[in-house]
């Protein structure tokens, strides 16, 4: 600064040895006034600068920590589901083999009935094996971009009540009772129907698996948000219901929560994030509340129209 100021005052022909002339004073002082002034404005400048930069180093290190530690629970997550499949498909694969081989073997000395019985089992082990493996190719193809909607008008009513047909032995499985509430006048949609069935049964099938002698309902309303019309559509069960933390990794493709330990259930803890993705694709959201030892309440919403202009395909992890 003092640079600075010496060399303002060798332009008004000022230098150590002379001095200001008093018609020179007034505009000398406020020379000075503003090199103290710019200065000062230099100095705070230079530091805001420097506390930004750290400011955004620290938030870049926080990024970069949260993104690492991302990374190793998704590494975890797929080597845990990994070795989770590799027993769920050994499982119906050694009851196909091992009831197919006791036919073979004793087939002369096997009643009728007991054959039937063995066929059965054949039948609806390899009906589970064919399940796991559609529920990983369906993500797959999820994940790699390569799933694309099928677009049609259809009367969702009659969709509703088709799969309150499909859905009822899983119903009565564990006791429950379930309930269709829908409007009379639903919205007429634009929707891919296969996709839509997929998500309701998968959402009844969830809440069927942790309900027992409880209540399972399907509430499918009309519902207009900022002059858009949207299907609103809620899964809500009577069942064991789920932790705040469970409730977070509820859609994830590769993590189970810990309610599915306690429930003596077959599955491949795919379903939730197929149907969340499949939702997604058409333009739409899933949301899920719970609590613990009342049960669970998953909410869709969806779009009425979704353009056919727009070719939709599902996004893939990286993309959001």
């Amino acid at each position: 600064m003092h640079r600075t100021l010496t060399r303002q005052l060798r332009r008004l022909g000022i230098d150590n040895n002379t001095y200001p002339e008093q018609s020179q004073w007034g505009h000398f002082l406020k020379m000075v006034e503003n090199v103290y002034e710019g200065a000062d404005r230099d100095r705070y400048l230079s530091e805001r600068s420097l506390e930004i930069s750290s400011n955004e180093l620290m938030e870049l290190n926080k990024q970069l920590s949260k993104a690492s530690r991302l990374s190793n629970d998704a590494n975890n997550a797929k080597s845990q589901f990994l070795a989770n499949m590799s027993h769920e498909l050994r499982s119906p694969l050694n009851a196909i083999i091992g009831f197919s081989e006791l036919i073979l073997e004793e087939y002369n000395n096997l009643e009728e009935d007991e054959i039937l019985l063995d066929v059965e089992r054949i039948h609806s082990s390899a009906r589970y094996l064919l399940v796991i493996i559609n529920d990983i190719l369906d993500l797959s193809k999820i994940e790699a971009g390569k799933t694309e909607l099928m677009l049609d008008n259809f009367v969702l009513s009659d969709l509703l009540m088709d799969i309150k047909s499909m859905v009822q032995p899983m119903i009565d499985k564990n006791a429950n009772h379930f309930i269709l509430d829908h409007d009379n006048n639903l919205y007429n949609v634009l929707w891919d129907e296969l996709k839509v069935r997929q998500i309701i049964i998968n959402l009844i099938s969830n809440s069927a698996k942790f309900t027992k002698n409880g209540k399972i309902i399907l509430e499918v309303k009309n519902y207009i948000e900022k002059n858009e019309k949207y299907i609103l559509m809620k899964v809500v069960d009577t069942g064991i219901g789920m932790s705040s933390g469970e409730i977070e990794n509820i859609f994830s493709p590769f993590i189970q929560t810990k309610s599915s330990s306690f429930v003596d259930q077959k599955g491949t803890g795919l379903g939730l994030s197929i149907t969340k993705k499949y939702c997604e694709m058409m333009n739409g959201t899933v949301s899920c509340e719970s609590v613990l030892d009342k049960g669970t309440t998953f909410t869709i919403k969806i779009p009425t129209i979704i353009d056919r202009r727009k070719p939709v395909k599902a996004r893939r992890k990286n993309d959001q």
